[in-house]
């Protein structure tokens, strides 16, 4: 429609503030978790910062997140379910991506955060790593 239409305009008129503000957070998350013994991702100044995706070797995801509420950070697991569970094949045959599923937590990450927030998810989550 017409409305749709011109609210998706003033959106992608807002895009580049949106990416802007994404990669600036996922660099501050970076730069406080970087000594820290996780998995960070690996972004590049060119790449889209859609989520901020960490991984403890020694930590589940189910384990994690219930910590990191504790805290007051809302923390998801990256996808709802992979697709080869949904379909339900064994684990072993996708294993990096059940590894992944079970140990993966996405980090709040969006361009409304404020500087604030942000400090309570690294606060948060230096805490409980």
């Amino acid at each position: 429609t017409d409305i749709q239409a011109a609210i998706a305009r003033e959106q992608l008129r807002a895009l580049p503030g949106f990416i802007s503000r994404r990669r600036e957070l996922a660099l501050r998350y970076s730069v406080a978790f970087e000594d820290l013994a996780i998995t960070l991702p690996d972004f590049t100044e060119e790449d889209l910062a859609f989520r901020y995706v960490i991984q403890h070797d020694k930590i589940t995801a189910s384990s994690l997140i219930p910590m990191l509420e504790r805290h007051g950070i809302s923390a998801r697991a990256p996808v709802f379910q992979p697709l080869h569970r949904v379909m339900k094949m064994d684990d072993a045959s996708m294993p990096n991506t059940s590894r992944t599923q079970d140990k993966a937590v996405s980090l709040p990450l969006y361009p409304a955060l404020t500087d604030g927030e942000a400090d309570q998810v690294i606060a948060a989550a230096r805490a409980v790593l």
